[in-house]
């Protein structure tokens, strides 16, 4: 009788167990992307030809940040716009991509648009073309990329994300 009970109790802390095996491996950065560092947006902008520029006391103060916004560079070039921001946490960093996201959908755009989101790991990524604007919202870590252009720059923007490492090449 005593085996018996054993069995019973081992059955379900064993199922269990895998069942956690299975959450850890499916979950434990498998799809994880590296967090670029200010530098690198910098240098990835320079290498294209563009300049930036380093607006984190304005942003500080118009988003009333000065405790959570550590970093805030961006690049404007006619109707393209790229702006990287450093923040103190994750926590914060997917605060300000949410209130982002509202302001873009807020925006009115009209049918027909496309719009995708997706997470992982350590990202959360949102874009929307509408209107003929490609819009990108994305948070790896504690970095952020809000960036839009014109439709027929879009390949010029997912090249900037590649370059940093949040698409893929």
């Amino acid at each position: 009788m005593r085996k018996e009970n054993v069995k019973m109790i081992l059955f379900p802390i064993i199922v269990v167990a895998m069942v956690v095996g299975i959450w850890i491996a499916a979950f434990s950065g498998k799809d994880a992307i590296t967090p670029a560092t200010v530098e690198q947006a910098e240098a990835i902008l320079k290498e294209n030809g563009l300049a930036s520029f380093d607006m984190t006391g304005e942003y500080q103060q118009s988003w009333q940040a000065e405790k959570f916004l550590k970093h805030a560079l961006i690049c404007e070039d006619g109707d393209f716009q790229f702006e990287f921001f450093l923040f103190d946490s994750d926590g914060n960093a997917e605060y300000v991509r949410k209130a982002l996201q509202s302001a873009i959908k807020e925006k009115g755009y009209a049918a027909p648009n496309k719009e995708a989101y997706e997470a992982g790991a350590n990202y959360v990524l949102y874009w929307l073309k509408a209107e003929g604007i490609y819009t990108v919202d994305m948070r790896v870590g504690n970095t952020l990329v809000y960036a839009y252009c014109q439709e027929e720059d879009a390949g010029r923007l997912k090249q900037f994300m590649a370059e940093l490492g949040y698409f893929e090449k």
